[in-house]
């Protein structure tokens, strides 16, 4: 299976948006096209970002 790196604009893109791009690579992923890799940085810098935004 093919793996794929997702970085936190993408992440955070995806769940402000139903018809980007960003939204489609996760609806990708759920449906088992690929598998999604992410490090702890990156769920770090969504953290401090999406707590930010709010």
């Amino acid at each position: 299976m093919r793996r794929i790196f997702l970085d936190s604009s993408v992440i955070i893109a995806a769940c402000g948006s139903r018809s980007g791009a960003s939204h489609a690579v996760i609806v990708m992923a759920e449906i088992g096209l690929f598998k999604v890799l992410i490090s702890e940085q990156v769920i770090e810098e969504c953290d401090r970002n999406i707590i930010n935004y709010l």
